[in-house]
């Protein structure tokens, strides 16, 4: 039997998937309040990587880490 999905790959799933996804902030997050970001068709609870960022309304960040029910974000890197 050939499977599709093999073992071995290093191929990203579940919450290792969101891992460097750009999201849309739905709700301004900050170090003394998490905020809301959307991602696919959900909202998700955020927080910032860094205690000094503050992240508005409708600006994109990048999720950095899952955090059992929230991610970790950060501003999007220019590569």
């Amino acid at each position: 039997i050939k499977y599709i999905y093999n073992a071995n790959s290093n191929i990203p799933t579940n919450t290792d998937a969101l891992i460097g996804k750009k999201v849309t902030v739905l709700k301004e997050i900050s170090a003394t309040k998490s905020g809301r970001v959307k991602i696919g068709g959900e909202t998700w609870r955020a927080l910032p990587e860094n205690d000094e960022d503050v992240f508005s309304v409708g600006s994109v960040v990048v999720v950095k880490k899952v955090d059992g029910a929230k991610v970790i974000v950060s501003t999007e890197t220019k590569d």
